[in-house]
């Protein structure tokens, strides 16, 4: 991370992200799908919102996982960051994540 972009970082970003207490996950595939106790709404990830699914684990925050990420696809660090934002909106829309 360059010293702009560190700049940039706020706690938001590096404040831990956590999966929800009542949500049970399955692997299928290469994906997965999400179960939410408190709803029995279904959310299915493919593959690399499985692999963040799995980060969530270590309750790392978005900066540590689109970092993760990024050395493990080697992908342009804006496609990672874009796709981690909106898959972490989604999950917290659905109240799968909690900080």
């Amino acid at each position: 991370m360059t010293d702009s972009e560190m700049s940039r970082t706020n706690a938001a970003d590096i404040r831990p992200v956590q999966r929800a207490d009542d949500v049970v996950a399955r692997q299928m595939g290469d994906g997965a799908v999400l179960i939410h106790l408190g709803t029995n709404r279904i959310f299915e990830l493919n593959a690399t919102g499985l692999r963040i699914w799995e980060m969530l684990a270590d309750a790392v925050g978005r900066d540590e996982i689109c970092a993760r990420l990024q050395l493990e696809t080697n992908a342009p660090s804006s496609d990672v960051r874009q796709a981690v934002d909106v898959l972490l909106q989604d999950l917290e829309r659905e109240r799968l994540i909690r900080d």
